[in-house]
């Protein structure tokens, strides 16, 4: 059988180094950057309502919230990349004072951008807008 070869801009990407930890994403793919963000904001927002819970109930909170962002990311990436990417620690555990989910899609957004803007920004102004919102910004988790 013959084959049809193109480039796709697909590209695989390592977790932190670990080769046996790969994910894979177009990241020029317009609706995949819109669908990260729109996790992006449900995951701030469930964030915001954790940081207003009880202290001694907020590490139960932290732990059902869990799914819910695992979901999100699944949902942003169209497959279940949430096992792949945070294993068994709990997605809102703070490393350099950010929930590793935040860190984690944030990462993706940089890397997104960066190849964007090599593109030449693929001629949709509202996809550079969107990831201009995103790109180097951290927020605190305990604001």
């Amino acid at each position: 059988m013959e084959t049809l070869e193109f480039k796709t801009n697909t590209k695989t990407f390592s977790i932190n180094h670990d080769l046996s930890r790969t994910v894979s994403l177009c990241p020029t793919d317009c609706d995949f950057i819109k669908r990260l963000a729109a996790a992006y904001e449900k995951l701030e927002s469930l964030q915001d309502q954790l940081r207003k819970e009880p202290s001694n109930s907020v590490l139960d909170a932290f732990n059902k919230a869990d799914a819910e962002i695992r979901s999100q990311i699944d949902y942003a990436f169209g497959a279940p990349v949430s096992e792949i990417v945070f294993g068994n620690l709990p997605t809102w555990a703070a490393s350099d004072g950010f929930p590793i989910w935040m860190n984690f899609l944030l990462a993706v957004f940089d890397t997104c951008n960066a190849e964007y803007t090599a593109q030449g920004n693929a001629g949709n102004p509202e996809i550079g807008q969107l990831l201009a919102k995103y790109v180097n910004q951290k927020r605190g988790l305990f604001k």
